[in-house]
Parts: C-alpha cells; sequence; structure tokens
C-alpha cells in the first residue's frame, strides 16, 4: 500500500482586467468622528488604570509590569483596534496623521481624548487605591527605586518563554496560509484545498 502524499500550492492568481474594485468612499458622518476619539478615550483610560496597579508590591517590578502592559495593551487592541486602529499613543497617532491614514480633525481630536483618557485614567486609580498605596505605586513608576527592580531569573524568563511560543505558533499557522489565499478565486482556492490527489 502506497501512502498518500497530498500537497498543498500556494499560488498568486490575478485576473487581467482594467476594472476597479467596488470601494466604499468615504462621507462625513457623526458616527466617523466620534466612534474612533471615543474609542481612543476608552483605550486611554484603561490602558493607565491598569497600568498602576503591577507596582504595588510585588518583588519583581519590571517583568510584572512588562506582562501586565503587555496582555492589557494586546487585549485592547484586540477590542477597539477595529474602530480607532487602537493607537492609545498621541506619537503614533501623529505619525499616523502625517501619513495621510487619518484625518487632521479625527487626529488632533484622538490625542486630545488620549491624554484626557490617561489623566482620568489616573485620577481614577488614585481615587480607588489607598492614598499610601497610590504613593508607592507612583513612586515605583516614575523613580524606579534601586529596591524594587529584579532581573527575572533563568525560570522566570524561560516560563515566559515557554508560555508565549505556543501562542505565537498558533496565531501564524493559523493566519498565516489563509492570509496567502485572499486575492485567489473561489474555484482555485477549492482546487488548492482538495490537492492534486483528488
Amino acid at each position: 500500500m502506497q501512502p498518500t502524499i497530498q500537497r498543498l500550492y500556494f499560488e498568486f492568481y490575478r485576473e487581467n482586467t482594467n476594472e476597479h474594485s467596488p470601494r466604499n468612499e468615504y462621507e462625513p458622518s457623526p458616527a466617523n468622528f466620534f466612534i474612533p476619539v471615543i474609542a481612543e478615550f476608552i483605550g486611554s483610560f484603561l490602558f493607565t488604570f491598569l497600568g498602576i496597579f503591577p507596582y504595588l508590591h510585588i518583588v519583581n517590578t519590571q517583568l510584572a509590569v512588562s506582562l501586565l502592559d503587555g496582555v492589557a495593551l494586546f487585549t485592547l487592541m484586540c477590542i477597539l483596534g477595529r474602530f480607532s486602529g487602537a493607537h492609545f499613543n498621541p506619537a503614533q497617532t501623529l505619525s499616523v496623521i502625517f501619513v495621510g491614514k487619518c484625518r487632521l480633525a479625527v487626529g488632533f481630536f484622538m490625542i486630545f481624548m488620549q491624554f484626557l483618557g490617561a489623566f482620568l485614567g489616573a485620577v481614577y486609580a488614585q481615587c480607588v487605591l489607598q492614598r499610601s498605596a497610590f504613593a508607592v505605586a507612583m513612586h515605583a513608576a516614575i523613580r524606579w527605586s534601586k529596591t524594587d527592580i529584579y532581573a527575572p531569573n533563568r525560570l522566570q524568563v524561560s516560563s515566559v518563554v515557554v508560555g508565549m511560543v505556543p501562542y505565537v505558533l498558533r496565531s501564524y499557522l493559523q493566519h498565516g496560509p489563509l492570509l496567502l489565499l485572499l486575492d485567489i478565486p473561489l474555484s482555485v482556492k477549492q482546487q488548492i484545498w482538495r490537492g492534486p490527489l483528488a
């Protein structure tokens, strides 16, 4: 009995036409103006609010801040990215404005709301935390005192790497080959997935 070998072919197929694909033209409306701005406000607020907590009585502050900020930013980008692009940073918003991918009025209002969201996130964290806890967190965040900084040991680094590598590989394997097939007509996709021996 011979083994059956099935191969996937990743080839690009382009139609030779001069017709442009239909595009949705931009129509100014209040929704196109306020939705990205509100998304940036909410994202900056939550990112600042959640970013204060890892400084509270944790032995390895750098590792905790890195992990929590990374998880918070990834989560907020997944939730709010489709509304505003998930900048949460005035420098990134300015670069998007300079490249021409964002209108000037929307971009500057997004920057204002990012500052306002970050400010109100810090104020809300101060209201939620006790005064001494907030002072400790702000001191650690601003000063990075030597008593709070410890280099991660090998076990911590290896556990982070072992924990994150499967997620990165799964994401690539799940979405990588599919991205290559976006411009291919359906009949060619069906032939590719069935394989040459089907």
